[in-house]
C-alpha cells in the first residue's frame, strides 16, 4: 500500500489502525482528501518540518539525542521519549494507539519505535 499511495509505513499504519484496517478504504480516503492527516491527527504532511529545539520540550533539559516521528515532525529527547513508550506499555494491547506526545498532535505513534 505504501507504495500504491506514496506514504510512509509509520503513516500507512497509523491510517490503517484509523479505518478499521481497511486498505481499500485508506487509499480512497488518502487520495480524495489531501487534508486527511490534518483531520485525523492534526498535521500536515506539507506542513511536518519542525526546528529541532534547544531543550526538551517535555523535560528542558539540553540533550544531543532526540527521538522523532518523521510523519509528524514532533520530537523529545530520548529519556523522555523512552519514559513516554514505557508508560504507553503499561497501557497493555492499548499502546497500539499511543499518540504523538506533543499535545496538539494525534499521530499514532509507529510501533517500530517501541523496540
Amino acid at each position: 500500500m505504501t507504495d500504491t499511495i506514496g506514504i510512509s509505513k509509520p503513516l500507512a499504519a497509523a491510517l490503517l489502525i484509523k479505518h478499521g484496517w481497511n486498505a481499500n478504504l485508506v487509499s480512497d480516503k488518502f487520495c480524495s482528501d489531501p487534508d486527511i492527516t490534518m483531520k485525523l491527527f492534526k498535521f500536515s504532511l506539507e506542513n511536518n518540518k519542525h526546528p529541532q529545539p534547544d531543550l526538551c520540550p517535555s523535560c528542558y533539559e539540553e540533550t544531543s539525542e532526540w527521538i522523532k516521528l518523521e510523519d509528524c515532525g514532533h520530537m523529545l529527547c530520548r529519556d523522555c521519549y523512552t519514559g513516554y513508550l514505557m508508560s504507553k506499555v503499561g497501557d497493555g494491547a492499548d499502546c497500539v494507539f499511543a499518540i504523538c506526545p506533543d499535545s496538539k498532535c494525534n499521530f499514532i505513534v509507529p510501533d517500530g519505535l517501541f523496540i
